[in-house]
């Protein structure tokens, strides 16, 4: 384990020597690169269902006579401030708790709303699936962030967290 001297401004007390983290102490190589698989997967699965909408807009405004503004509505406002807002309270959620069930959580909740914009009939209930399915995305990102710093040593992390950000153009390019 390296020491590394940690010196403080106030001339009257010493140097300390704290322990830095070990590579030992982060999990196996392997139990980290699966994690980082099953987030990349999560994330390219959002994308993919982001995207999507953007696909059937002509089908939908057929489908259930809806405006170019409720359009917007529904791929904007529903998703994004759901997402956003929703994004504080969750990321909290999973620093006090489990956040693998956090994930598990807002997938499930995020698959339910997702079915339910496919079975929707007016744009009200389509506004409030796409709600639901921004509040259920918004699950995967902080959590994902914390776990993923819990599984890498800080010089592997930065590799890591882009191999899960790729997941924003995987997904997006699966869609179309």
């Amino acid at each position: 384990v390296n020491d590394v001297a940690v010196t403080s401004s106030n001339s009257s007390q010493t140097s300390t020597p704290i322990k830095a983290a070990s590579d030992d102490s982060y999990p196996s190589g392997l139990r980290a690169n699966y994690a980082l698989v099953m987030l990349l997967m999560a994330y390219v699965l959002s994308f993919v269902d982001r995207q999507i909408l953007a696909l059937l807009i002509e089908p939908m405004k057929a489908d259930l006579h809806l405006t170019d503004f409720q359009i917007g509505l529904v791929q904007g406002l529903a998703f994004a401030v759901f997402y956003t807002v929703m994004g504080i309270p969750i990321a909290r959620l999973a620093d006090n708790h489990s956040r693998r069930m956090v994930i598990t959580v807002g997938i499930f909740v995020w698959s339910l709303m997702t079915a339910a914009c496919g079975l929707a009939k007016s744009f009200l209930t389509l506004f409030i699936a796409r709600m639901g399915v921004g509040v259920g995305e918004a699950a995967l990102s902080p959590s994902a962030y914390s776990m993923l710093s819990d599984y890498f040593p800080p010089h592997k992390l930065a590799r890591a967290l882009s191999i899960y950000s790729l997941g924003i153009t995987i997904g997006g390019g699966a869609a179309y």
